[in-house]
């Protein structure tokens, strides 16, 4: 049978056939109910446009909702206070007492212990009570003083955002500064220095006659450098640093790119002019002047002395260099030319060399110019200073007279050589040291391809210092003039080419760097040894195209009949000996008596006096068949 209500219930439930749940247990609590609703102001009105009053139902509920709500914190407290009562009472019950009397207005403690504990808890509950109804009415008096100060905290709430915006956008903008002055810290140079950028002359000291006071001026020079440090310091710092994308940073830049082009060129300019003054300065004075009763030892030496005062006073200028290196080093090969030319007017010029080769003990540039002058066009003739000679001029050797001196056999002038390669080349080399330490030609950190670079451009800048020597060196080793030469031609000199080649390769002893010192002392004797091996080309091709010459002259067969018949000994073949006697006495001139050359340790001769023989056989094969 419950089972069958259970289900029942269930279906009723699934089906919706159930009635509502009772408010009330009975009718009087639904009076009490409609006398409450009925005391209470609960009813919420509002009048239209025509005047009607009209039921607000959302007031209305609003205020029945608060009205209920006090009427069950009322009903909670009249249960507080029964059940507090009902309490005390069973507690006095307990305690073996019966119904307490009711305590009278002044009683307080006349029911003992347990009515003293009542009374507290009825003021505890009172005092609760009254604290709740303060704080009823204080959170009363704070909704209305927030509603009133809702629109003065609705502003200050804005102001404090807006203040809140303003300070990180002064947190913002401090960082942007501080990142600002590092940026620009290292970009911004001292009014000292920028005065010396803008005008590196004003810190120059000048003589009376508008020239300037080499001596005076170390302390100018000083300033240049460290204004040209600075500068390029701050140039690198934005480069380093980054920030080059913003405008302040790129304008100071630009500024002091421009800074730096005009402080180089003014830089540039103040060294050539310094360079001029001191060069004409060292060789117009008295001690440097040459004349006719110099010798070419005392001409050798003041030429030193001009080069080394030279070199000593430019040496003050060396950190202007260093400055032009730093900030623009492409302006470097412009003042390393003007320096070439100006050594090769003044410390090297013309006149001087000239002067040096023509006070030689042989004389040979002199004799050769002079030979020149009266048969320039004449070829296949020698000049009368020359000692060589075609082949077929040599007397035949002759087993009658084997000891025969020819008389054109005569030696070639090898002192002006010697001199020339003694006295000069240590001058070359210092010329050579001194522009590789000036201009920064010789770092060691550099790498192969970089110091392949520096070599040349030492080597194109001494070249155009030395080339009055390169010139007279060349006349009294016997090399011929270019074809499209200016000035005088000179012929050459098969003989005297020959001898000048085997005193190159023995001065080019002297300058190997056997001990690997490198820097600026390996360069210069590279250099030397690069000006011995170029003049030493030139003499070996002097002499070889001799030699083409005369093996060209022995395929003719000289001398020998058509048909070959009763021909004896073959002119070429008879007249080789003397050549070759010929050829022992000039590389003995000037040579100990002892002296024997070792012609087959160097390549070029033995090879083409080995062409020379191999032609005389070919042809003595060729009569034969």
């Amino acid at each position: 049978k419950g089972d069958d209500a259970m289900d029942g219930m269930a279906y009723d439930m699934m089906m919706g056939n159930y009635n509502r749940v009772a408010l009330f247990a009975n009718d009087e609590e639904k009076s009490d109910a409609a006398d409450v609703l009925n005391a209470a102001r609960w009813r919420q009105e509002e009048h239209t446009a025509d005047g009607l009053a009209v039921a607000d139902a959302s007031a209305t509920a609003d205020s029945l909702v608060r009205a209920l709500q006090q009427r069950m914190k009322d009903l909670e407290k009249e249960t507080c206070r029964r059940l507090i009562s009902w309490e005390d009472e069973k507690h006095h019950s307990a305690l073996g007492g019966g119904l307490r009397p009711p305590a009278g207005p002044g009683e307080k403690d006349g029911g003992g212990t347990g009515r003293v504990d009542a009374m507290s808890l009825n003021d505890l509950f009172r005092t609760l009570e009254g604290l709740d109804a303060e704080l009823e009415s204080m959170e009363s008096w704070i909704d209305d003083r927030a509603a009133q100060v809702r629109p003065v905290t609705d502003e200050c709430r804005g102001i404090e955002e807006e203040n809140r915006m303003l300070e990180q956008q002064w947190v913002s903008f401090e960082n942007l500064g501080n990142e600002m002055r590092r940026l620009l810290g290292g970009l911004v140079l001292p009014t000292s220095l920028m005065r010396v950028l803008h005008d590196p002359g004003s810190v120059i000291r000048y003589d009376r006659f508008g020239y300037v006071d080499v001596d005076g001026s170390e302390g100018g020079v000083e300033l240049i450098h460290q204004a040209g440090r600075a500068l390029k310091a701050a140039i690198d710092a934005a480069e380093g640093q980054g920030g080059i994308h913003l405008r302040a940073v790129s304008d100071t830049v630009r500024t002091l790119s421009a800074t730096s082009n005009n402080f180089c060129g003014s830089l540039a300019r103040l060294v050539v002019t310094v360079m001029e003054q001191l060069a004409k300065g060292v060789c117009s004075g008295p001690d440097a002047a040459i004349g006719k009763g110099d010798t070419h030892t005392s001409i050798a030496k003041k030429i030193r002395e001009s080069q080394r005062h030279f070199q000593a006073s430019l040496l003050a200028y060396i950190k202007i260099i260093e400055v032009l290196a730093l900030l623009q080093p492409g302006i470097l090969p412009a003042v390393r030319d003007a320096y070439s030319e100006l050594v090769a007017e003044e410390i090297m010029s013309k006149r001087r060399m000239k002067s040096y080769f023509a006070s030689l003990p042989g004389r040979t540039s002199v004799k050769i110019a002079d030979d020149n002058r009266h048969n320039v066009m004449d070829i296949p003739g020698r000049t009368s200073a020359s000692a060589t000679h075609d082949l077929g001029d040599y007397t035949p050797v002759s087993l009658r007279h084997p000891n025969a001196v020819d008389a054109m056999m005569k030696p070639v002038k090898v002192e002006d050589i010697e001199a020339a390669l003694s006295e000069m080349l240590p001058l070359i080399a210092r010329e050579a040291y001194f522009t590789a330490a000036l201009f920064g030609l010789s770092s060691r950190h550099a790498d192969g391809r970089q110091k392949k670079r520096n070599f040349e451009a030492a080597k194109r800048s001494v070249d155009n210092s030395s080339q009055y020597f390169r010139y007279y060196i060349s006349r009294i080793c016997g090399i011929a003039s270019e074809v499209d030469a200016e000035g005088k031609k000179v012929k050459g000199d098969a003989m005297l080419s020959l001898v000048a080649s085997i005193h190159l390769n023995e001065a080019m002893d002297g300058y190997i760097d056997r001990n690997k010192r490198g820097g600026d002392h390996s360069l210069s004797l590279a250099y030397v040894r690069a000006t011995i091996l170029d003049l030493r080309k030139k003499v070996d091709k002097q002499w070889v195209i001799w030699v083409e010459e005369q093996i060209k002259w022995i395929r003719t067969n000289p001398g020998v009949p058509t048909n070959g018949k009763r021909a004896g000994v073959f002119s070429s073949i008879s007249r080789l000996p003397s050549y070759l006697d010929h050829v022992l006495l000039c590389c003995r001139a000037g040579r100990p008596k002892d002296y024997s050359p070792n012609l087959a340790k160097i390549k070029v001769v033995s090879y083409y006096l080995q062409k020379m023989a191999s032609a005389l056989f070919a042809s003595l094969n060729e009569c034969a068949e």
